[in-house]
């Protein structure tokens, strides 16, 4: 839960700083930014970053060396900078293609999370994470719940 809140937090702060005032504003070179799929992926790396500095954090450490070194391992891994991803990020906002990123991060963060739940024999559980799920179901197809 904690996560999707910062997932939505990320998006809420990046949508406020593009400005819906002028079309020249917002055009951003398409040869510039990344494809859905690599930011779908970059983002999900970025929520898992912060969800480990989170947890350092409060479990007492000093995040900064931890930050430095996640953040340097994910440019390196990706191939892109911070601004590549930032005018990405502006390109598919002002494309008004967000919504269909996030649900990805989302599905993607919810399916991560239900891999490193432990699974418990008893039917009950199974049932109760299977529930779990049914807000990602209804989010994506709220019409048909």
């Amino acid at each position: 839960m904690k996560l999707l809140l910062l997932l939505f937090g990320c998006i809420f702060f990046v949508s406020c700083g593009v400005s819906d005032s002028s079309p020249q504003d917002s055009i951003v070179p398409v040869d510039s930014v990344i494809s859905e799929a690599q930011l779908t992926d970059c983002m999900v790396d970025i929520f898992m970053i912060e969800a480990a500095l989170f947890k350092a954090q409060n479990e007492g450490r000093n995040i900064h060396d931890y930050s430095v070194l996640y953040y340097r391992q994910f440019f390196n891994t990706h191939g892109f900078t911070r601004q590549k991803i930032k005018m990405s990020l502006e390109y598919y906002i002002s494309k008004k293609r967000m919504e269909y990123i996030v649900q990805d991060v989302v599905f993607r963060l919810t399916e991560i999370d239900l891999k490193t739940k432990p699974v418990e024999k008893s039917n009950d559980t199974i049932r109760q994470q299977k529930n779990d799920t049914n807000w990602i179901e209804k989010m994506m197809n709220p019409g048909v719940m």
